[in-house]
């Protein structure tokens, strides 16, 4: 198929279709979504929560294995953080958990509850309850054993 050759500012428009085009190939795969969290750790990238297309807020966690370029709809044991949009995340590779700070929900409004993701054991743990008083997260980082989560007018760490 031959593609018309548009200016440089469309040069965008085409990486977006090609992305479009190879979601197409996978059988069982997320709910198309935005404003999620996404998280690369050991060769698999995890997906939680979003948004969806009709402005549902989701609370589902999933997983694509790089290698084998298949998805995966995960059911993590015990008690599962509330749906969310807006959230931060960052990754600890020394014991392959990741975390996940803040964001907004419809029904809880600004978000400031922290929960952490283990792969190993498939299960979500609560780190810091919901105190109805959070702002939505904007960033994080992780350096070594230490995790920071920036936003508007609050700032956690958490020395894990």
């Amino acid at each position: 198929c031959a593609l018309p050759i548009y200016p440089a500012m469309s040069r965008v428009w085409f990486l977006c279709l090609l992305l479009v085009l190879c979601w197409l190939g996978f059988a069982d795969n997320p709910t198309p979504r935005y404003r999620q969290v996404s998280e690369q750790l050991s060769g698999k990238v995890y997906v939680f929560a979003g948004v969806n297309k009709n402005g549902a807020i989701l609370d589902d966690l999933w997983q694509f294995d790089t290698s084998t370029k298949t998805w995966s709809q995960l059911s993590p044991s015990g008690s599962t953080p509330v749906g969310r949009v807006d959230a931060s995340a960052a990754v600890s590779t020394a014991d392959d958990k990741f975390y996940v700070f803040g964001g907004f929900n419809e029904n809880e409004g600004y978000l400031n509850d922290m929960w952490q993701y283990d792969v190993s054991d498939n299960q979500w743990t609560e780190l810091f309850a919901n105190t109805n008083d959070g702002e939505s997260g904007v960033g994080s980082l992780a350096v070594n054993s230490l995790l920071v989560f920036l936003v508007i007018s609050l700032c956690v760490i958490l020395n894990h």
